[in-house]
């Protein structure tokens, strides 16, 4: 059993929208041991509501199921931690160890690159029409073939790939292969000369940073005339020939997602696990910084600056002794890292600091920023007791006004709180998450009490309330608060 708890950790280090149900499985064993006080489900009770009242104006059905598994997850975890032992913690450090290490070697080798191997190439059906998997007839003389190669670079990056050229007068094909990202204008970066033979394309391209790139085959008016041509594009193989140093890797290497839905994700998971190691580590401090090792360089190269942010403060929060100011820092410094990002983005429209994204609050334009969003919610729904029901319509409309991309919530964990559910909503999660904060002060739980405050921070900046690992930690802090239990569980 042992094995199979550090094989599942392993496992969620890569993949951690599956900890519920991990847990889940976990507690079957377990249900007859159960415990009969239900305090501890304080915090699963209050975001299961939430989440049935977030969701009754677009799916009732949905935001009911939703509450229901929040639920029996939130139970799930009381019964593990009610039968948690010194094996499920050693299995649990051993898994998390071996898995984030292993992540983080494949992320600095940039395994992640290989993605593009099970993307698929596509086209704009206006433009031009997939007739078999890697054959596109074209429609247009301005026709682009696409595959998106994930986050790629820094580094020499060399692109080969098989193409052939089939036209009504077997004619020679030149065409444009471009790589494009956000960061530098679209055009050509090399031209490769396609015959009705098989050939092979290669090219080499300079990548200064890591970033979204997307392969174009075609484009600028290339096709030699309108539905006479047919290409076939195969083999696509991508190496670096000058891999960047290390240090570029973890500063400057863009964002990346690992296997999670985006980078933030992979940043979150990466600070939620090193707060369970300081959680759960009996070993020297020392020992249990060499541990998070790989988990930190997970979180760098994410570049989720809220997450950054949430350890900051974790570490602040240990190294202050005084237990009144302790709490002050730790429900204030979130406040005040909006108020000054705000503050600097309006006395500074234009930053010339140059840093890593990670350690910039101010790389992206205003009109590009969480604060922006933040502001323009805040304007638009001003004194609410009971919210709105359409939080769609709010967000489109943000979206429009501000030209921003799709949005599906306000990135802002009490944001959404007040959107969903206005004053009343905001009261309720802020007794809940006081009460829990408290009794870890009264209980001296201090390791415990920074991991607190850390996902406290991370709330202001994005909206993880139903992502496994935030939302998991925090139940468990929930239980190490309120449940009597709570010595056998935790070490401080």
């Amino acid at each position: 059993m042992r094995w199979l708890l550090v094989t599942a950790t392993t496992i969620g280090v890569f993949l951690p929208h599956l900890w519920s149900v991990l847990v889940i499985l976990r507690a079957v064993p377990l249900i007859r041991a159960a415990t009969s006080r239900l305090e501890p489900l304080l915090l699963p009770a209050i975001f299961a509501l939430f989440r049935l009242v977030e969701n009754l104006g677009r799916d009732p059905w949905f935001g009911l199921g939703e509450m229901v598994y929040v639920l029996v997850v939130g139970f799930s975890l009381l019964v593990v931690l009610h039968n948690y032992t010194v094996y499920d913690r050693n299995a649990l450090l051993k898994g998390i160890l071996l898995g984030s290490t292993i992540l983080a070697v494949f992320s600095t080798l940039n395994f992640f690159d290989q993605i593009y191997l099970i993307k698929p190439w596509t086209v704009y059906p206006s433009e031009a029409r997939i007739l078999k998997r890697n054959a596109f007839e074209a429609l247009s003389s301005n026709a682009i073939v696409t595959k998106d190669l994930g986050y790629v670079g820094p580094g020499v990056l060399k692109a080969s790939m098989r193409l052939r050229h089939i036209d009504t007068n077997n004619r020679e094909l030149k065409l444009p292969v471009s790589f494009v990202r956000e960061s530098s204008p679209i055009t050509p970066s090399a031209f490769c000369t396609v015959t009705t033979k098989e050939t092979t394309c290669t090219i080499n391209v300079k990548l200064e940073r890591r970033e979204r790139t997307v392969l174009w085959l075609g484009g600028w008016d290339s096709w030699q005339s309108k539905n006479s041509s047919i290409l076939e594009a195969s083999a696509l193989r991508l190496f670096y020939l000058e891999p960047p140093p290390i240090a570029q890797i973890l500063f400057n290497s863009g964002r990346s997602a690992g296997f999670t839905f985006n980078p933030n994700a992979l940043g979150l998971a990466s600070l939620v696990c090193i707060l369970l190691v300081a959680l759960l580590n009996r070993a020297p401090w020392h020992t249990v910084i060499l541990s998070c090792i790989p988990l930190f360089v997970l979180l760098l190269q994410s570049g989720s600056r809220a997450s950054l942010a949430g350890l900051v403060l974790f570490i602040l929060i240990l190294l202050i002794r005084h237990p009144a100011l302790k709490r002050s820092v730790g429900y204030m410094t979130p406040i005040i890292i909006l108020l000054v990002i705000f503050w600097g983005f309006r006395s500074t429209p234009e930053p010339t600091i140059t840093l890593p994204r990670i350690l910039n609050p101010f790389e992206d334009v205003y009109r590009e920023s969480r604060v922006s969003l933040y502001v323009a919610v805040i304007e638009r729904i001003g004194l609410s007791f009971i919210g709105t029901r359409d939080i769609g319509s709010l967000l489109h409309d943000i979206q429009s006004d501000l030209g921003l991309g799709t949005l599906e919530h306000t990135h802002s964990l009490w944001l959404q709180i007040y959107i969903a559910s206005g004053i009343l909503g905001l009261l309720i999660f802020l007794a809940g998450f006081i009460l829990v904060e408290y009794r870890l002060s009264q209980k001296q739980l201090h390791v415990a009490q920074a991991a607190f405050f850390s996902l406290y921070c991370v709330s202001f900046f994005d909206y993880f309330a139903f992502y496994p690992p935030y939302y998991i930690l925090l139940f468990g802090l929930g239980y190490l608060a309120l449940s009597p239990k709570a010595g056998s569980v935790h070490y401080d």
